[in-house]
């Protein structure tokens, strides 16, 4: 019969199973210590706790979560990552609110996550990660054009902003350079950014909208109904057409067809 499991080895375990699990093969050797009472197997799992720490810190044992609505996307950045860190835990979501969940019970180096997921769309995703795990980087992997949408999200507060149309050697030094707590932009966005600085009144019109409104002025170049819009965003339809009256003034559009007309105009669909 097992032996009593004493205090520190419910802490040593504890540990063990968060950093070591990548690493360790032989699953016996953790149910061993989980059950023993003497001091060299405690040393045997303080030395492992150590290990697996300066791996972490290294960067070569780290943990990501990916977000993603479409498999092959996940599948193929997964496969990407493990190349440059083969000791890497990474795990796969295509769900919005799994994101919080999986943040809440398990630490992470880095969440990658696109802006447009099944149920929620674009900064209420943003947000919501930044608001409840402000201290875990968030690196935004996404379709739509970094000219037009990079500012806006690095003002949420994000790591850093890259198309899916990347190289993949880029993707990695956006990922090394999140994952040193810097950001991350092309240089192409860069500049960018600095040329609409100098030149800020001639920004277009549509970076005047708040963060809800560009969501809700995006789904109506889309083609999307005031009550669509509602149901999607857990709005109410008359706020839905309230934001929509703010981004017809400070844009000064008549009506959704100049609307639709703008977005493709400026490449925002």
């Amino acid at each position: 019969m097992y032996k009593k499991t004493v205090p520190w080895q419910k802490e040593y375990f504890a540990k063990a199973h968060i950093y070591l699990w990548p690493v360790i093969c032989n699953y016996k050797i953790l149910l061993y210590l989980r059950h023993s009472n003497c001091q060299q197997e405690e040393e045997i799992v303080e030395y492992l706790i150590r290990v697996a720490i300066i791996l972490n810190r290294s960067n070569l044992m780290i943990r990501i979560l990916i977000a993603d609505a479409l498999a092959v996307a996940r599948k193929g950045l997964k496969e990407l990552l493990l190349e440059e860190y083969p000791l890497a835990h990474i795990e796969e979501t295509s769900d919005p609110a799994d994101i919080v969940n999986r943040a809440t019970h398990g630490p992470w180096n880095l969440i990658i996550s696109d802006i447009a997921m099944p149920g929620h769309y674009g900064m209420e995703i943003l947000h919501t990660a930044r608001r409840k795990f402000p201290a875990i980087p968030v690196l935004i992997l996404s379709m739509y054009p970094e000219e037009q949408y990079a500012r806006r999200i690095l003002k949420c507060g994000v790591n850093g902003y890259l198309s899916k149309r990347a190289a993949p050697c880029e993707l990695i030094t956006a990922v090394k350079n999140v994952l040193q707590g810097k950001k991350y932009i092309t240089p192409h966005v860069a500049d960018k950014i600095i040329n609409d600085l100098l030149l800020e009144h001639t920004r277009p019109p549509h970076d005047m909208l708040s963060n809800r409104e560009f969501d809700i002025f995006k789904l109506l170049a889309h083609g999307k109904k005031v009550t669509e819009i509602a149901s999607q965003l857990s709005l109410s339809g008359t706020m839905v057409g309230n934001y929509r009256t703010r981004i017809f003034s400070k844009m000064n559009l008549k009506n959704n067809a100049e609307l639709i007309l703008y977005a493709t105009h400026h490449k925002l669909t």
